[in-house]
């Protein structure tokens, strides 16, 4: 797998409250200086809008919300 660098731009639309989205994102975005971006709810329409914006190199979420991108 390739190593994360500070060109990455993470999108990871989990809880930040959960270990996911607050360890294992953010303090893996700060570690390689890569960019994390926000999400407040996940919304598959709005997740596919961000990628676009933010050129995201990264994506996760639990497998529900993948398939919700896929049939997005």
């Amino acid at each position: 797998a390739a190593q994360a660098d500070e060109s990455d731009v993470w999108i990871k639309p989990v809880p930040l409250n959960h270990m996911g989205g607050a360890v294992s994102l953010v303090i893996g975005c700060m570690t390689v200086g890569a960019c994390y971006v926000v999400m407040t709810h996940f919304d598959p329409a709005r997740f596919v809008r961000l990628m676009r914006i933010c050129g995201a190199t990264r994506i996760g979420g639990v497998p529900t919300m993948i398939y919700a991108l896929i049939e997005q």
